[in-house]
């Protein structure tokens, strides 16, 4: 039954000319082309993106060349993540893997990420504290900033720091500085 309100839901939201699934495997259009062409169709409404995002994701793109397409429509950042993670996190990649591929996106800020990774596995079945913990402990293993984590997957906004910015590098870059040596004359 629920299968069959889905379907419902997805064939009365998604344009008949969107069918992403069989557009991608029938391999004549660009894979950016069918996600922009059916996010267009949805005419700005949440629930037709998302679904659109889902059945990409479910259609074999990845979550993160996902997310970058529909966020680049002008899908919200956030709901995109929770969409194609719930997508992914249902066709058997881990909290992990979602979570890295969220990071990875353009223009969605740490924040966004771990809130919407958080989302999507509560959607996918999770309890809320099991979606909670769960993506707490794969931000953790990925070097997410502990306030980050505790805005994203609690859902509420971030204090500002004196750093300011709360989009986090997931490969943060290190600069070394040779020290300056001077040289040593011999005693006499």
């Amino acid at each position: 039954m629920r299968k069959l309100f889905t379907g419902i839901l997805l064939a009365a939201a998604l344009p008949a000319s969107a069918s992403i699934t069989s557009d991608i495997n029938a391999g004549e259009i660009s894979v950016a082309d069918i996600i922009n062409t059916a996010l267009a169709g949805c005419g700005g409404s949440a629930s037709c993106q998302e679904l659109a995002i889902a059945e990409a994701v479910t259609a074999g793109i990845d979550i993160t060349t996902a997310i970058n397409l529909a966020v680049a429509s002008g899908v919200n950042a956030q709901a995109a993540v929770a969409a194609a993670s719930e997508a992914g996190i249902k066709s058997g990649q881990s909290v992990d893997a979602v979570l890295a591929s969220a990071l990875a996106a353009n223009d969605v800020s740490a924040v966004d990420a771990v809130s919407g990774v958080t989302q999507g596995a509560e959607s996918s079945g999770s309890s809320k504290t099991e979606a909670q913990n769960l993506v707490t402990q794969a931000a953790t293993k990925q070097n997410v900033d502990p306030q980050i984590i505790a805005s994203g997957v609690t859902n509420t906004p971030l204090n500002p720091t004196a750093g300011g910015d709360t989009k986090q590098d997931p490969k943060p870059v290190v600069e070394v500085k040779q020290p300056v040596l001077t040289p040593i004359s011999p005693a006499g």
